[in-house]
């Protein structure tokens, strides 16, 4: 299956920002799940749709000023029931909070 680009949240992009800023640790994890989004609704996420699964974030790579790559093993293990992966969101955590940082869609 094929995805689409990231999109950044606004909410992600503010609060990446802040942490930057004031020089804070961020934790990453992404998460899957099965819902479906028109492009317009991703800068107002929240929380994704319809989350399945979490996963940690095993390697993360500066690639230049804007890029990261961030690397994951998906695994069914602690699975109870099948299901097709429509949205991937990848979360911060500074502080305590936990922040839906960006999106990606099925194509």
């Amino acid at each position: 299956m094929k995805f689409n680009d990231f999109i950044i949240t606004d909410i992600g992009f503010s609060n990446v920002n802040a942490a930057v800023i004031n020089e804070k640790d961020i934790t990453l994890k992404t998460c899957n799940g099965t819902g479906s989004w028109e492009v317009s609704e991703i800068p107002g996420a929240k929380e994704l749709k319809e989350p399945k699964q979490e996963i940690l974030i095993s390697k993360v790579e500066i690639l230049d000023d804007k890029t990261v790559r961030c690397l994951a093993t998906i695994s069914n293990a602690g699975l109870t029931e099948s299901y097709c992966i429509k949205e991937v969101g990848v979360y911060i955590e500074s502080d305590g909070g936990e922040t839906l940082y960006s999106i990606s869609t099925a194509k």
